[in-house]
């Protein structure tokens, strides 16, 4: 195996440092290790090359290839990099498990050392870039991949997509996505998606719907994911309708929903008002037997509760029990704020109490909701005693809390101002 060696003059400081929480000293100088000849590097490094490979190939564990970054830190930190087919095996393994920090490392090193990086590895650089928030700069990345020779293909171009995307930067994804045009990469359905999604978290609908039109003039046919991102914007910006017309115009085509479409039409109906709408979304659901999931069950349960159909809704508690789904933090916020819009303080707080013995968390977000309530309905002594609950759980109030207090002294004229 062909070695790639960087000689540091590490004699002169005999001190090593291995990284790890516990930091340990080497001393170089005493008889472990012995690396005193060039016969004695290369036999430490083949040892660790060996090892590096090993846990690369014949391992699916972050551990391991975190073990595996550990041992060529160690090397690096003695004066020896790995050579570059080694690195070249590691830097796409950690990108992979999404040990973006490490993979920057090993490729840092490793072309430091002189050694070319491969099309995985520089791959793998784009993925690491766009994880720092760095998309203009995995965008100069794939220059690097065109001056070792390689070409840039699709995969590679919607990292870059989901990059800007990501970054509330999807004009700028819109540009790139030309630029893979006149650079003979033809986007795919993946590519259309990620821009469309792009465009909704802007809540830029228009821009949103136009790519839609362009992917199908492209001949790419949108799927369940396109129009589900669809869908879900439009109920957010309260356009009830238009969604409804996306499914219909879905169904047209030949696409059936799933469970995850019926979770955002049931979700998008609720947070509308619409909750008959979204029962009868639930009863296609059963008869189809799709078996609804926790965040589909706590979207309607919440929607029944802010229409004080607490039976409805304590049924399919139940239900949702029955069918072996705990619920969680998200489910039980969600009861308790529709409690709270519709009056029922008393049975929100019996909820929080219940949440609590089955030993779910209270976040922030429950304490904030179930505060409000009690404020809006003037129970300001109940409202002080979890917010001093609140502080023993060593969950400190925000803006949110505060306001909300405050909000409730003046509402009953028993806040001073000077």
């Amino acid at each position: 195996m062909a070695l790639t060696m960087i000689r540091k003059k590490i004699f002169l400081n005999p001190y090593l440092l291995f990284p790890s929480q516990n930091r340990i000293r080497v001393n170089l100088l005493s008889s472990t290790p012995h690396l005193n000849t060039v016969y004695d590097s290369a036999a430490y490094l083949d040892t660790v090359e060996t090892q590096i490979s090993s846990l690369c190939k014949k391992s699916n564990s972050s551990v391991q290839f975190r073990e595996a970054f550990s041992i060529f830190q160690q090397s690096v930190d003695m004066g020896l990099t790995p050579s570059g087919p080694t690195c070249n095996l590691l830097v796409p393994v950690l990108a992979k498990s999404k040990e973006y920090k490490m993979a920057f490392e090993v490729y840092k090193k490793m072309t430091s050392a002189g050694a070319l990086p491969t099309y995985l590895s520089l791959s793998a650089l784009v993925e690491c870039l766009v994880h720092f928030n760095l998309p203009q700069v995995a965008l100069a990345a794939t220059g690097l991949i065109l001056k070792y020779g390689y070409s840039v293909n699709v995969y590679v171009a919607n990292v870059i997509l989901r990059g800007f995307c990501s970054n509330g930067c999807a004009v700028k994804a819109e540009e790139f996505l030309g630029e893979m045009y006149r650079n003979l990469v033809t986007p795919d359905r993946v590519s259309f998606n990620t821009l469309i999604k792009g465009f909704c978290q802007e809540r830029k609908l228009n821009y949103a719907m136009n790519i839609k039109k362009r992917m199908e003039y492209a001949e790419v046919i949108p799927n369940l994911i396109t129009y589900n991102i669809l869908m879900y914007a439009h109920f957010m910006e309260g356009q009830v309708e238009e969604a409804i017309g996306l499914l219909e115009e879905m169904q047209m085509k030949g696409l059936e929903p799933d469970g995850i479409v019926y979770g955002t039409l049931i979700n998008g109906l609720c947070s509308n008002g619409d909750v008959d709408g979204a029962k009868e979304f639930w009863k296609e659901i059963l008869n189809k037997g799709i078996s609804p999931d926790r965040i589909t069950y706590s979207c309607l349960m919440r929607g029944l509760c802010q229409k004080g159909q607490l039976n409805e809704a304590k049924f399919l508690f139940n239900d949702m029990l029955k069918s072996g789904i705990q619920p969680d933090v998200v489910t039980y916020t969600g009861m308790i704020g529709g409690l709270c819009e519709f009056g029922r303080t008393d049975r929100a707080v019996e909820l929080f109490n219940f949440m609590l013995e089955k030993g779910e968390d209270p976040t922030t977000a429950t304490y904030n909701i179930l505060i409000g309530g009690l404020c809006k309905a003037g129970l300001l002594d109940d409202a002080s005693k979890f917010l001093e609950m609140m502080w023993d759980k060593d969950k400190k109030p925000d803006i949110v809390t505060c306001n909300t207090v405050l909000r409730g002294f003046c509402d009953i004229g028993e806040l001073m101002v000077p």
